[in-house]
């Protein structure tokens, strides 16, 4: 299995917090993380509300190096690829690398 790269490695670092005007702007990455989200509730209907909030909070303390099986790595793993897919269109995605925050 190829390596993720970390979140560093696919975000250009501005230092300023970007404000999201238009979520069209960022839509496949919403709808990467919705995916996930709905996917991973399809496996496993115990899923509550409450878990989910706790994978973001996770997320923001750190968006790198999560296990694949929990909702966490799954996220990790789909934004940084729509990231990576971005890139390579030439849509860098602008954030402060401190502050990952959708």
């Amino acid at each position: 299995m190829k390596r993720i790269p970390l979140l560093s490695e696919l975000v250009e670092n501005n230092d300023q917090l970007v404000v999201i005007k238009d979520m069209a702007d960022y839509a496949e990455i919403f709808y990467s993380i919705e995916y996930q989200i709905l996917i991973y509730w399809m496996e496993n209907p115990t899923l509550k509300d409450s878990n989910v909030l706790s994978t973001f909070y996770r997320l923001l303390k750190n968006f790198d190096n999560h296990r694949e099986q929990y909702l966490t790595g799954r996220i990790e793993r789909s934004v940084k690829e729509m990231l990576r897919y971005q890139r390579k269109k030439g849509q860098d995605i602008h954030v402060r690398r401190d502050h990952f925050v959708l």
